[in-house]
């Protein structure tokens, strides 16, 4: 089981004198999108990261733990700290100096023509972390090698392993980074190589995927193995809710194996409240308390094989759910309430999170409860397009309408007696003058979305298209289209609730392609 990660990236930087450096051309992007991608899964990840690289917190998720270093030995260092207690996975995929120059004192004087820079070898890292380790952890090098074939690049790869006793290489050429794409060859220690293409972001999604052996195995069979599970309850989105023996939710997170910190518990009380338990000695007491109350039905909410919060279910047979304090992002409450959505649940929600579900399509009932856009007799068709070049993605800021000043794909309502997909290719055409050839879309994502109050929503369908050239936009009177960068997108606000779950998901069907 992989819980904890370790990930060097980015390149060294090494001394020539107080000003100079030798560096390189890694970015560490790709290392960063990998501790993305495991901090997806809940791996709790460590990266070492250039200066550069850290320079960017954007550009990385929130729970991951960054640690700069600048030279080699800085690296070393902190390589060296971070594996005191070894991480279940080591990623070396730092860029790492073969050489450091012979620092010199102050500054060298720019008065003669050429200047010679003596170097001595580093030693490799790679070398003696499987010692350190030991046999637990799961080491992967990394190797960048330039117009070689693939026979070649492997060798290399298998070369590596063999010499600092790795589970796993990857390897890639740099004459195939272009265009957007980054492809890579994971070897294995033993068994064929695999090639892997996509963005940056899809690649490091699919090396995860292969890496951590608990994402292979079936989620189904490894639930019903633990104890307290009688049966499990599927719902849309790879969300799942286990029907446990257990009489509270706090116990059937103990059932779980759970128990880490005070905020991963919730306890669900026959009077529509949900209690977190903030005090770790008071838990025994609290549970037994709880106990001798007639629990509601709160089965946890299940994410793959990862327990991240509980959903009771109130007298009136609505849904409350409640997330661990480690999970409570946009996205996820995202997946939960469109899995909700999609099971037809009544939602019961605080005001806090209310705004957050109407902009989804839940129309308000009552004070506390939300009717699921999938029940909603009123939902208005539309259509838009998201366009995808490379890692950048068609966008535009709304000028008109509904969601001024938002960030959204081309799209708009869908005329009496036409398709959805000929609605979406004319209002991208209308609001940002793109014309592209006609085609099979990569992928149709249907999603429900809503303005001011929610009584004015939508049912809309997104088109997704791959194309293979970018066609500048014009601008309109009701869009500023512009072409923006995959990772930028993310985090650009304010943004329509339906453009920010299709951004979402992009990365997921780009690999897959």
């Amino acid at each position: 089981m992989i819980r904890t990660a370790v990930i060097t990236a980015g390149g060294t930087s090494e001394p020539i004198d107080d000003v100079r450096v030798v560096t390189n051309r890694s970015t560490g992007r790709l290392g960063a999108s990998l501790a993305n991608a495991l901090c997806e899964v809940g791996v709790e990840v460590t990266l070492l990261a250039s200066r550069a690289l850290a320079s960017h917190p954007e550009w990385l998720h929130r729970e991951v733990r960054v640690v700069p270093f600048g030279s080699f030995a800085e690296l070393e260092r902190a390589l060296s700290a971070a594996c005191a207690s070894p991480p279940d996975l080591l990623l070396m995929a730092a860029a790492v100096s073969d050489y450091a120059p012979v620092a010199v004192d102050g500054k060298i004087r720019s008065t003669s023509d050429e200047l010679v820079v003596r170097m001595r070898r580093n030693p490799k890292l790679l070398k003696g972390l499987r010692q350190r380790c030991g046999d637990e952890t799961t080491l992967v090098g990394f190797k960048l090698l330039s117009n070689v074939d693939k026979t070649e690049l492997e060798a290399v790869a298998r070369e590596q392993i063999r010499a600092a006793e790795l589970d796993y290489s990857v390897a890639n050429d740099l004459a195939d980074i272009r265009g957007g794409r980054h492809p890579v060859l994971l070897v294995p220690r033993e068994g064929s190589a695999r090639a892997l293409d996509g963005t940056k972001q899809s690649t490091a999604r699919a090396l995860v995927r292969l890496l951590v052996p608990q994402l292979s195995e079936e989620p189904e069979r490894l639930l019903a193995a633990l104890p307290g599970v009688k049966e499990l309850r599927h719902l849309e989105g790879g969300l799942v809710l286990p029907t446990l023996t257990a009489p509270t939710a706090a116990a059937a997170w103990h059932a779980l194996g759970r128990r880490r910190t005070p905020e991963d518990f919730a306890l669900a009380l026959p009077h529509r409240t949900l209690l977190g338990l903030s005090d770790p000695e008071m838990f025994d007491t609290q549970l037994a308390l709880i106990q001798e109350a007639a629990p509601v039905d709160a089965p946890p909410i299940v994410s793959g094989v990862n327990p991240i919060g509980v959903i009771a279910t109130l007298d009136d047979g609505a849904a409350a759910p409640w997330l661990a304090h480690s999970h409570r992002s946009e996205s996820t409450l995202d997946d939960v309430l469109w899995a909700l959505d999609r099971a037809g649940r009544t939602l019961a929600i605080g005001p806090k999170h209310r705004d957050f579900a109407i902009e989804r399509g839940w129309k308000p009932e009552a004070e506390d409860r939300l009717t699921p856009p999938s029940r909603r007799p009123d939902l208005r068709r539309a259509a838009s397009v998201c366009l995808v070049h490379g890692e950048r993605v068609l966008l535009g800021r709304r000028l008109v309408g509904a969601w001024p000043g938002h960030w959204a794909f081309p799209g708009g309502s869908i005329e009496d007696g036409e398709a959805p997909l000929d609605a979406a290719l004319r209002e991208l055409e209308e609001e940002s003058g793109v014309v592209i050839p006609a085609g099979q879309p990569l992928a149709e994502i249907e999603l429900a979305v809503a303005w001011g109050d929610g009584e004015r929503a939508f049912a809309l369908t997104c088109f997704v298209f791959q194309i293979p050239t970018a066609p500048e936009p014009r601008a309109t009177e009701e869009l500023e289209a512009r072409w923006v960068s995959l990772t930028r997108a993310q985090y650009l606000r304010p943004m329509g609730a339906g453009t920010r779950r299709v951004l979402r998901q992009l990365p997921a069907l780009l690999t897959a392609v």
